[in-house]
């Protein structure tokens, strides 16, 4: 691809230079090895509209006002270790729901799976992967509880400390 800039401070007066940039796109040796992203199907109206999740959002609000509230009273008892108590119990947690999903968090289909293995073996890989993902959904909430509670405790301290504001 050619491109021409103008460049007036190698011009005298009066003049104008011009330089010729190439521009070469790098294409890596492993790129013949990529895979095909395929082509999806066409959007029918069933997979556009999904309900919202009520049930999900009032049992993640639930545990989220679960986990503050223990965290507040903790906090007015004058517990030192509760922020520690709560980035140690989120670190665990995290682990712990990594190692129930193995490292995947997306349900598995059958194309993403190897073409050597039977359906039978298959349909058992991603039945397991579905439970699994099924049994760390508590775990998610309560992460996410977690986190919800030291992000509004740091936004506090930092509104009381250092900008002043009184509460």
């Amino acid at each position: 691809m050619l491109r021409h800039v103008v460049i007036p401070s190698l011009a005298g007066e009066g003049k104008t230079a011009f330089a010729i940039i190439f521009y070469h796109k790098e294409v890596s040796p492993l790129a013949k090895y990529k895979k095909k992203k395929k082509k999806s199907a066409p959007v029918t109206e069933e997979k556009k509209k999904k309900p919202f999740p009520v049930k999900r959002a009032l049992i993640l609000l639930f545990v989220t006002a679960l986990i503050f509230i223990a965290y507040q009273i903790m906090i007015a008892l004058e517990f030192a270790a509760a922020v520690h108590i709560y980035w140690i119990g989120l670190a665990v947690l995290a682990m712990v729901y990594i190692a129930v999903n193995r490292g995947t968090f997306r349900p598995i289909c059958p194309d993403d799976l190897s073409d050597e293995l039977t359906s039978e073996e298959k349909n058992a890989i991603i039945n397991e992967q579905a439970h699994r993902l099924k049994i760390s959904r508590p775990i998610l909430y309560v992460i996410i509880g977690i986190l919800f509670t030291l992000l509004f405790d740091t936004a506090y301290l930092f509104a009381t400390n250092n900008l002043g504001l009184k509460f």
